[in-house]
């Protein structure tokens, strides 16, 4: 169960579809086709979020214990379905 120190992606709750407890903190698991759809809504074209996700959510650094929060998928330019990793 995810706890005080356990980091979530603001407006991405329609998201999760698990949380991670191996390790010291909790991580919450997003759907990465999920929150490119999420943005899509909010005006965003498909390049402009994967670019926002990848630059300010995915590729964010947060210090030890990590408790970014991991996310299922891979994201295909051509694809309309998200693929698991």
């Amino acid at each position: 169960m995810p706890n005080e120190d356990t980091y979530y992606a603001d407006g991405f709750e329609d998201c999760i579809i698990g949380v991670l407890t191996e390790g010291e903190v909790p991580r919450v698991v997003y759907d990465k086709w999920g929150m490119v759809t999420v943005l899509q809504e909010e005006g965003m074209t498909w390049e402009d979020a994967v670019e926002f996700l990848e630059f300010n959510v995915w590729g964010a650094y947060i210090e030890p214990p990590c408790t970014c929060a991991p996310l299922r998928g891979r994201l295909n330019r051509r694809s309309t379905k998200s693929t698991n990793s």
